[in-house]
């Protein structure tokens, strides 16, 4: 009995719609099916003239040019494409946001003011808690010093406690501070766990959360890999390495879920939040490369100069900023030039010293700090029926497939 025949287009069609998944899904919710048609026309074309062949090499080639373009538009989209107005502060509220900025980078630059900084920061946060019982709410210039004192505060009492904990019982000072960060995940996790409520975490923010806790992993693997694994073997240094990542990770991930619901009312200002909280850990401007600049005339200078952009030109920006892609701009240019600026100056100065420990300690920590305030970014970002439309602007759809001649 003979074997009914194969129809290729149906064949080539059904080929073609599995391939279609390597498009981003909201390139496929929107051209899909005019792609697929489309192709199919092709395939009854090049099959009449025996080009199927042909066809598919172009479709081929066309998919492997046009799917990673379309990924690319489809991350800058999921941070950029909103291009909502927005209200920026006035600037005596921009003044009193940026003012604890301003005296944490002098005080870091010029140790005799660092007392007179400590008491700016505790007016600064009486302020806000007077502002917060006379409103009943939390003003956005409030949130950065607000954000310093949850993370910084936190990491203190968390080091103190963890210290008597070790001093006083059996438990070791890292299994100490795992149980103190049980807390901080289930803030974490009921943060998450709200935010998915209404709507669904975007590819983008679950692969920047991923590669925070990759980048801390290596970190703490390094740092556990030269400390212990000599003296203790494999498994402490795993050990050491996980616990390490739950502690940093947690500490990372708290403020940018503690923004989440401040973000509804703030909107995108609530990055302020964040930018505070990672202060602390861009406190230590080059925590392994310090020993090569500090004897240095110029490195009161530089500390000033890196924590000022950090601090207080981008929250400067953000604040200032008319528009969701100038935030985003304003805030990512300066913050980015701080984070770079951290690991390649003193690799500039001194390349031949350490420079394998300043790639893996200055630059893992940068890296880190980015991909946070990014991961804030996509979770801050306004709603899709926030949108304006800019009259005219009509994306075309990029099709695989090629008119066959």
């Amino acid at each position: 009995m003979a074997r009914p025949t194969v129809d290729p287009v149906r064949r080539s069609e059904a080929i073609y719609r599995r391939l279609l998944f390597a498009y981003p899904r909201s390139h496929r919710r929107e051209y899909g099916e005019s792609m697929v048609q489309l192709f199919r026309d092709q395939c009854r074309d090049a099959v009449r003239q025996g080009r199927l062949i042909r066809l598919w090499l172009q479709t081929l080639i066309d998919l492997l040019r046009s799917a990673p373009v379309e990924h690319v538009d489809a991350i800058k989209g999921g941070i950029m494409a909103i291009d909502r107005g927005v209200k920026p502060l006035p600037w005596w509220e921009i003044g009193l946001a940026v003012v604890p900025g301003i005296l944490l980078a002098v005080s870091r630059s010029y140790y005799p003011l660092g007392t007179a900084a400590m008491v700016g920061l505790g007016l600064a946060l009486i302020a806000v808690l007077v502002v917060m019982i006379a409103r009943k709410e939390l003003p956005a210039w409030g949130l950065f010093v607000l954000g310093l004192l949850i993370v910084g505060g936190l990491v203190t009492i968390g080091l103190r406690v963890a210290d008597l904990i070790e001093s006083r019982t059996a438990v070791n000072r890292q299994a100490a501070l795992l149980l103190l960060m049980i807390p901080v995940w289930v803030v974490i996790g009921f943060m998450g766990w709200q935010y998915t409520r209404d709507r669904r975490f975007p590819k983008l923010a679950v692969a920047l959360a991923g590669l925070i806790a990759a980048i801390i992993l290596v970190s703490m693997g390094r740092f556990y890999y030269y400390t212990v694994l000599h003296k203790e073997g494999l498994l402490v240094l795993a050990v050491g390495a996980l616990t390490g990542l739950a502690n940093l990770a947690g500490m990372m991930l708290l403020p940018v879920m503690l923004g989440l619901p401040l973000a509804r009312r703030h909107h995108s200002h609530a990055l302020l939040l964040v930018i505070g909280a990672y202060s602390v850990w861009t406190f230590d401007s080059d925590f392994y490369a310090g020993y090569l600049l500090r004897d240095l005339p110029v490195y009161p200078f530089y500390v000033l100069a890196l924590f000022l952009t950090f601090m207080v030109v981008g929250p400067l920006l953000l604040l200032r900023a008319r528009s969701w892609r100038g935030q985003v701009i304003g805030l990512l240019l300066p913050v980015s030039i701080a984070l770079i600026s951290r690991v390649l100056v003193p690799l500039m100065i001194d390349a031949g010293r350490h420079a394998l420990l300043i790639w893996l300690g200055d630059s893992m920590m940068s890296a880190a700090v980015l991909a946070g305030i990014g991961l804030a970014l996509v979770l801050y970002r306004p709603r899709d029926d926030s949108v304006v439309a800019v009259p005219g602007e009509i994306k075309q759809p990029v099709f695989a497939g090629r008119a066959t001649p």
